[in-house]
């Protein structure tokens, strides 16, 4: 029977890629309770605008994210708002009693996928690529550029200080609920969550895969002289 000690390299991949996997599957994570809408939330309280959890992790030059919804996603009067503070605090959300909920930029999609975002400290959008974020189900996943959001002067030094807030606005019969009346659910609820960067077992996990198929390269070439 195969053993670790006898096949090192196979034992050290199988063990980093469970760590691995399981790590991505829930850093920076956070849940958010079911119904939990704002109080001063004025529109139609459907399950698609209610957060179940959402998470942010930086991965080389890309933030990951990705949130989960009470529903399946499609109503295109609905937004969903990742807000991103950088350092500077310029944005809160002290009119509706959610004053631990800053930010200086945001990126935005719709329930039918368009994108778009605000820089607060230029005062200029930001254009969102193409396919960066994608709805599927109840699901909201995103490979965001840190093109679109630089470093500013005055704020953080580095983007994985940055903190982010991801919130929902909703509609009234097909109609998006303007200002702060529009605001539906938030995670976290009255703060802001740490970006989480990958840990430095991935690379070391990308590694040992590629050792280990020239191992078994290397075996099969001995099967074949032999």
């Amino acid at each position: 029977m195969m053993g670790f000690q006898r096949y090192p390299v196979i034992g050290l991949a199988l063990v980093l890629a469970f760590a691995s996997t399981s790590y991505v599957a829930r850093a920076g994570t956070l849940p958010d309770g079911t119904n939990d809408f704002i109080p001063s939330f004025m529109g139609t309280k459907s399950a698609d605008i209610d957060i179940l959890s959402a998470g942010l992790t930086l991965s080389g030059s890309n933030l990951l994210f990705s949130a989960t919804l009470n529903a399946t996603i499609a109503n295109a009067a609905n937004t969903y708002v990742l807000g991103i503070d950088r350092g500077l605090s310029t944005r809160n959300f002290s009119a509706v009693n959610l004053p631990g909920v800053t930010f200086d930029s945001v990126l935005t999609v719709t329930g039918a996928g368009t994108q778009g975002g605000m820089d607060f400290v230029s005062g200029t959008p930001i254009s969102v690529p193409a396919g960066t974020f994608q709805i599927s189900g109840s699901n909201i996943t995103a490979s965001i550029p840190l093109s679109l959001l630089p470093l500013v002067a005055g704020g953080f030094t580095s983007p994985d200080q940055f903190l982010w807030n991801f919130w929902t606005r909703g509609n009234v019969l097909g109609t998006p609920v303007a200002g702060n009346p529009g605001l539906a659910d938030f995670v976290p609820n009255n703060s802001d969550a740490s970006v989480v960067p990958l840990p430095t077992a991935l690379p070391l996990f990308a590694t040992s895969l590629g050792v280990l198929g020239l191992l078994g390269w290397r075996r099969k070439l001995k099967a074949l002289a032999a």
